[in-house]
């Protein structure tokens, strides 16, 4: 049985390893004194352009009234995922989706406006998700009290969605690659698809106004996996970093295939299940996305006509080595035993590839077995005396049909038992139809002599035990 080699190193630190499970895009842009100073600049705005419009009070009274604000940072200002921070008391958990979501979040200060929730986001900040949040809720109140236009709310609601555009782009950034993200930067974008689908289904319970669009669901978990099937073919479909000498380009594309899958997905048990709530069933989904793509490769790769070697290695990978040293490797055979991914082939297709590797062995087996015979039989008709063995003529003619039939069986074996088995009658119908041919075929009188096999000989007591 072949050997998967040991690929992934593990992952110093935070430091992103050559080779590994390493969700490469763009790393975050490292934030500067001024952009901090910018941030906290953004707060002294309200967000009136997204609040019902209020009778405009005179100017000495507007004049007033904004000396006696104070400038709040957008850190200070409902930050629920900043470490440290007093938990609120109806915040919902990471863990815990079944948590009621507040009815609108209780804020320290005014809101930011959209300008400054868009800056933010886009300096990666995504603490700044529950003023999101906030703003989408004022949004829904402001409609369902009526007393603005149509246009006005669907411009207002247009803003909401573009941050969510940018907060959707940053949180899927972090999880593309959560290894290489800080714990509680990834925390945060936990929190943030936790949070949202804890909002969908509240949606879901009643109907908005009739201005406003339908945004929800989101399915932000839904977008998550859909960026774990991305880094499954971006990771299988990579080329290998070498080709090894002596191996056709199917054997290589197995071998970095299988051993890719088996090695990421040991990294998510060890590494990201510890840091993934349950309901993401993060190990499930990395597994069903890995077997997914994996499956599709060699389903259009059956649909080719394959050499023997290709046949046989197909059905190797398929039908021994991705079930034995894959799905029930020691890492992975607990974690993955009630995800039932099943064959990468359905059966249909197994049985053909089987009826064609039965075919292609038999032939090989018969040519193997007809060439050891002529070249005996050369020897015969030369005139030389036969090799003497304690007194008897020796011929390795006998070895060499065991062992030709023997690697025969052996290699069948190796698919399955059953194909062992299959393999076993037809070789036995080959095994006599050499014996007829050596009993019949003309040889001198003075060299003649009969291939003879030990007594009670199978090719099941020659193969390896």
């Amino acid at each position: 049985m072949l050997k998967m080699v040991t690929f992934f190193q593990g992952f110093p630190g935070q430091q992103s390893v050559p080779g590994t499970l390493n969700f490469a895009v763009s790393p975050q842009k490292p934030r500067s004194t001024s952009e901090a100073e910018s941030e906290t600049s953004m707060s002294e705005a309200s967000s009136e352009d997204l609040m019902p419009s209020p009778e405009a009070p005179d100017g000495e009274e507007e004049s007033a009234k904004k000396k006696e604000k104070k400038s709040k940072g957008l850190a200070n200002m409902f930050s629920v995922f900043t470490k440290g921070k007093k938990k609120k008391k109806d915040q919902p958990r990471l863990s815990d989706l079944e948590v009621q979501p507040k009815p609108r979040p209780e804020l320290d200060g005014p809101l930011p406006t959209v300008e400054e929730l868009k800056e933010a986001l886009e300096h990666g900040r995504l603490e700044v998700a529950w003023q999101v949040l906030a703003l989408e809720r004022q949004l829904e109140a402001a409609a369902a009290a009526g007393g603005m236009s149509n246009e006005e709310l669907v411009w207002r609601q247009s803003k909401v969605e573009a941050l969510y555009v940018l907060l959707c782009d940053q949180v899927l950034g972090v999880l593309r690659r959560p290894l290489e993200a800080a714990p509680e930067r990834l925390s945060q974008a936990l929190a943030v698809v936790s949070q949202e689908e804890l909002e969908d289904r509240r949606a879901s319970g009643g109907p908005l106004a009739a201005a406003l669009e339908a945004t929800r669901p989101r399915r932000w978990l839904q977008r998550w996996r859909g960026v774990v099937a991305e880094v499954a073919a971006e990771r299988l479909d990579a080329q290998p970093a070498t080709a090894p000498e002596g191996r056709s380009e199917a054997e290589s594309r197995f071998l970095h295939m299988g051993r890719t899958m088996k090695e990421d997905l040991e990294v998510v048990v060890e590494r990201l299940k510890p840091l993934f709530p349950d309901e993401f069933n993060v190990v499930r989904t990395y597994a069903e996305s890995y077997h997914y793509h994996f499956a599709s490769h060699l389903c259009a790769l059956a649909q080719f006509e394959l050499c023997e070697r290709d046949t046989y290695l197909l059905l190797l990978w398929v039908q021994n080595l991705y079930p034995n040293d894959i799905l029930n490797s020691p890492k992975l055979a607990q974690e993955l035993q009630g995800v039932g991914l099943g064959s990468l082939l359905p059966p249909k297709q197994i049985r053909l590839l089987e009826a064609m590797f039965l075919s292609n062995e038999v032939t090989s087996v018969k040519q193997l077995m007809a060439r050891a015979l002529e070249l005996e039989s050369q020897r015969w008709t030369q005139d030389v005396a036969p090799q003497s063995l304690d007194g008897h003529c020796h011929s390795e003619l006998a070895i060499d049909i065991l062992q030709i039939i023997s690697q025969g069986q052996t290699k069948a074996e190796n698919i399955t038992s059953d194909v062992g088995m299959q393999i076993k009658q037809l070789l036995l119908v080959e095994l006599a139809a050499l014996l007829r041919s050596t009993a019949q075929r003309p040889l001198p009188l003075s060299e003649s002599r009969e291939l003879q096999l030990p007594v009670g000989w199978t090719p099941q007591g020659a193969g390896t035990s």
